[in-house]
This record gives C-alpha cells, structure tokens and sequence, in this order.
C-alpha cells in the first residue's frame, strides 16, 4: 500500500514536468533517466539529498548518506556497508530513501 501512495505521489510530481508529461511513458524510459528523476523528485518534494562517496581507506567501495537541507538541517541515514561500486550504493541510497518518506 504504501509503496502504490509513493509511486502515485511520484507519478503526480512528474506529470506537471514538461519533459516527461505522462507517467506511462516514464516507465518505458531507460533506467538511468528515471533514477535522475527519483532523485530530483526526491530533493524538492521530500527534502531527500543523497551523496555517494569513496572510502578510499577500503580500497575505493563507496558507501552514500541521505540528508535534509531545510533547517534543522541534519543527516538522516549513513550507510555502513560499502558497495563494490557506485551503482550499487545509489541503488542502495534510494532504496532507503523511499523507506523515508511518511
């Protein structure tokens, strides 16, 4: 249930962008699109950053942290695994962002 609320608030936001009018022809769109819109979608409806980083003491993993940037401005989730590499770690980050949002 929750997740159907997620994707028809989503649907709603990006029907009134002018790049991608209507949501059926989002899901149809190569994958890394959607994810730049997850993410924009993300930022300004929930205030939901996400920012990747290299470990490099690891050995180069990445590992991500979500933040808020309205006041008070504070982390909201650290990763503590690292993924082998960057795809992964977003995937990852915006699996725990939809968790996130109320």
């Amino acid at each position: 249930m929750k997740e159907q609320l997620i994707k028809l608030g989503f649907e709603k936001w990006l029907s009134n962008l002018d790049v991608a009018p209507y949501p059926v022809i989002f899901w149809d769109i190569p994958l890394f699109i959607q994810i730049s819109y997850i993410q924009k979608w993300l930022r300004e409806v929930h205030d939901i950053h996400i920012d990747i980083r290299t470990n490099t003491v690891s050995g180069g993993n990445y590992f991500f942290y979500l933040f808020q940037t309205r006041a008070p401005f504070y982390t909201l989730f650290v990763s503590e695994k690292n993924s082998d590499n960057y795809e992964k770690a977003l995937e990852c980050a915006l699996k725990e962002s939809l968790k996130l949002i109320k």
